[in-house]
């Protein structure tokens, strides 16, 4: 389609993209953009229209949420518009801040010299605040400096108290601790401006207070951006959404490009009702709607569009396919969490067979600890694959921690394993940990005995941890070496309190152990099971970020999965408490239609094959006995004839019912 004010220009639009691009008449502008649409193409082209009619440059401002995703669309305005694109303002929301903070640093009270702290460089400093609060109390159960650092920027984002972001997101846990939270963060904020540091909330919150409080410059910029474009608009938070406000107060003339049924990221403070209630908002934008897709054959698009109309928070749209129809999408009941492992590797042999590339297939879930099966029966059949988490199952910090437990009861000459335990104490370094291994070493008797006998030795702040760890010890070695039993001790001696108080995502990590408790229980003993993680590792270890483009089958959760595609998509894991988890049944209509949201990005990730895979069974707790599993209401609400129905499970299972 030739693009109104260069006839000879074709940017290959579709009539929906066409009238987006061409639209002049100013004011806001919302793009409801589905997925596999050409959002990006659309945007860049309107971008690209904006200069080709005689807007300058420099009075158009695009953001986004990542470099890379900024750096593809400017590439993009170039190739449509030629250099005259790089002059476009461009890059994301803290890049910007940062930019236009250097050049009025004094006029929101800031030394233009400042320096901008990292994640672990903010991190550091809390923990400095914290340990100048709490004194020597490092004995007690605290919440983290991570923990913290999750609440401040929380807060900082969605504009609110740290009291309310406790009180709604950390209730069980950090209600007690709201006083000692807010007096960090006080102390963090002074500690910052004394060392002329800005963290990454920072940069929006002075960018803010530069655009809405500081005479004359918030017009300023208002008058100079004429045309302010947003991508991903359904991710952005409260004080991004207030400097868009800013930015357009003089002209208004703000372009929104997203999509709700792709708003997954609530736990980070993305607020949906940004778009939800854009036209309250703009009581005078234009609302266009691009629902050609481009990427998913029908079948696929007809079952995402069957999901996504039950969720009620939403403004409608229909995923329309460009394709041809070619198969329906598979659901695949499986007896257990094995025989799913062992369908998933039977399809993706028998596709590599016919000519797909590893690279070309993704298996999708929805939390991590829902992988390890898979792993496990991928890494035994040969089929290369990438964990793309950034650290692999087994890697996992509270991971290493349970087993580092069960290999230091199982084996008393495990040092490696004793160094890791003693060195998670308050004020136990590497050199006092030797100490204590040293001195360990002198006594004799049993185990939990010897432990006791130096527990004098310890830190004093260590103390309490150190008698902790060695009833741990004895209640494991009482276990008779059965691991599934030993992880279940561990699970119920309190390991799980202190991981909602260390880390933000602890309720995801504690699935990850519940699963590794399903995973130890498939052992008869301790020693086979580290064996075999320890194969498993060094084979994962092997994957290069190369191979995973190409060569690999991509493993990742869904979130990580947003903005990609593949030929063939496995959703594994789609039961009741897992998808929808405990947690957002519990947290009610918002969090579900949020679950939902989620399900729906996984099956457009897929071109031409989609699997959904619900198994049947797992151990049960201990565990010894198959517990049945309920398929997922995300998938007993599906228009069953949208679907080809397969029943994978051995031949002396009990019967399935669809």
């Amino acid at each position: 389609m030739v693009v109104h004010g260069d006839e000879d220009q074709d940017w290959g639009l579709n009539e929906q993209q066409r009238l987006v691009v061409e639209d002049r008449q100013g004011g806001a502008v919302l793009v409801l953009a589905g997925a596999g649409s050409g959002k990006t193409h659309t945007l860049t082209c309107r971008v690209a229209h904006l200069l080709k009619s005689g807007c300058t440059p420099w009075s158009i401002l695009l953001l986004t949420f990542t470099n890379k995703a900024a750096r593809e669309m400017l590439d993009r305005v170039c190739g449509l518009v030629g250099p005259i694109g790089r002059d476009v303002e461009g890059g994301t929301f803290h890049g910007f801040a940062h930019r236009l903070l250097r050049i009025h640093a004094e006029d929101v009270g800031l030394d233009r010299s400042f320096s901008v702290l990292d994640r672990s460089d903010s991190v550091a400093l809390i923990k400095r605040a914290l340990d100048a609060e709490v004194g020597r109390r490092r004995g007690e159960e605290l919440p983290s400096p991570q923990v913290i650092a999750s609440i401040l920027g929380f807060a900082a984002g969605c504009m609110r108290s740290v009291g309310d972001v406790i009180t709604e997101r950390f209730p069980m846990v950090l209600e007690e601790h709201v006083d000692l939270v807010e007096r960090v963060g006080v102390r963090y904020a002074a500690m910052k401006r004394e060392e002329n540091g800005l963290d990454f909330d920072d940069l929006l919150v002075f960018l803010l207070r530069l655009l809405e409080d500081t005479e004359g410059l918030g017009a300023r910029y208002s008058d100079r951006f004429e045309h302010v474009l947003v991508d991903e608009f359904q991710d952005t938070n409260p004080i991004q959404f207030a400097i868009l406000r800013a930015l357009t107060r003089v002209h208004g003339n703000l372009t929104a490009v997203g999509d709700d049924a792709q708003s997954i990221y609530s736990w980070r403070g993305a607020a949906l009702e940004n778009l939800l209630e854009f036209e309250a908002r703009f009581p005078d934008a234009r609302v266009f709607r691009v629902e050609w897709n481009y990427r998913s054959q029908p079948g696929i698009l007809d079952l995402a569009n069957c999901s996504i109309a039950l969720n009620r928070a939403q403004l409608p749209k229909i995923l329309r396919p460009v394709r041809e129809y070619d198969t329906s999408p598979l659901l695949v009941h499986t007896w257990d969490l094995k025989d799913q492992a062992r369908f998933l590797v039977e399809r993706i042999q028998a596709l590599a067979t016919d000519g797909v590339a590893y690279g070309r297939m993704a298996v999708l879930f929805r939390s991590h600890f829902q992988s390890v099966d898979a792993q496990m029966a991928l890494r035994k059949a040969g089929v290369p694959f990438v964990v793309v988490s950034g650290i692999r199952f087994f890697e996992l910090a509270h991971v290493r921690d349970l087993l580092a437990f069960i290999r230091w009861a199982a084996a008393p000459e495990d040092r490696s394993a004793f160094l890791h335990l003693a060195g998670k104490l308050p004020r136990v370094g590497e050199k006092t940990a030797l100490r204590l291994w040293s001195w360990l070493g002198e006594q004799s008797g049993p185990l939990p005995e010897r432990m006791a006998a130096i527990q004098s030795k310890a830190p004093e702040p260590a103390r309490p941890g150190w008698e902790a760890w060695t009833e741990l010890t004895q209640l494991l070695m009482a276990q008779g070496g059965i691991p599934g039993r030993m992880v279940q001790v561990v699970l119920d001696s309190g390991y799980q309190s202190h991981l909602e108080m260390t880390y933000k995502d602890a309720a995801n990590r504690i699935q990850d152990l519940k699963q590794l408790a399903q995973f130890a229980s498939g052992f008869d003993s301790v020693d086979v099971m580290l064996g075999e993680l320890a194969l498993m590792s060094n084979v994962e270890a092997d994957a290069t970020p190369e191979e995973s483009q190409e060569t690999a089958v991509w493993m990742g959760t869904v979130h990580q999965a947003k903005g990609l595609e593949w030929d063939h998509v496995f959703v594994i894991g789609l039961n009741e408490g897992v998808w929808p988890t405990g947690h957002a049944i519990a947290g009610g209509d918002s969090m579900l239609e949020e679950e939902r949201r989620l399900f729906y990005v996984a099956m457009t990730r897929a071109r031409d094959g989609l699997y959904l895979l619900v198994p049947g069974h797992r151990l049960g707790r201990g565990s010894w006995e198959p517990e049945a599993l309920e398929p997922s209401r995300y998938i007993e609400e599906l228009d069953p004839d949208l679907l080809e129905k397969v029943r994978f499970v051995p031949e002396d299972a009990f019967p399935m019912d669809y």
